[in-house]
């Protein structure tokens, strides 16, 4: 199901362990695509994506992918354990179950905003 955050303009999509265990890693890739090209560039006021999957129970991985605006989503990602990448496309892990992991990370972005968006 994707969502979009009510308070900060950002989309994401979640995929628990019960989805991603019965289908292929392409199609949640497409997934995560489709919430990148379509909900991002067709939102406007969409700043960035983030997709959050449980690959295996108990771990959960997350991905961030930004739009036009000057952003560093490292920022958010750094905050997570193996987390960086680069300003318009970062990664993170956390060992912990989809549920808790999206609070933390919720948590975080709230914090966060808006310092990791960059002065245009």
């Amino acid at each position: 199901l994707i969502k979009v955050n009510s308070e900060i303009p950002y989309a994401y999509l979640e995929v628990p362990y019960e989805i991603q265990e019965k289908h292929s890693e392409e199609a949640i890739d497409a997934a995560q695509n489709y919430l990148k090209h379509t909900l991002m560039w067709g939102l406007r006021e969409t700043q960035f994506t983030m997709t959050l999957r449980e690959p295996k129970p108990g771990f959960t991985k997350g991905s961030l992918r930004g739009n036009k605006v000057p952003i560093d989503l490292t920022l958010i990602a750094k905050e997570f354990s193996g987390g960086g990448g680069h300003p318009h496309a970062a990664g993170f892990k956390i060992n912990e179950p989809l549920a808790k992991a999206s609070r933390l990370v919720h948590q975080k972005i709230k914090e966060l905003y808006p310092n990791f968006l960059l002065e245009g």
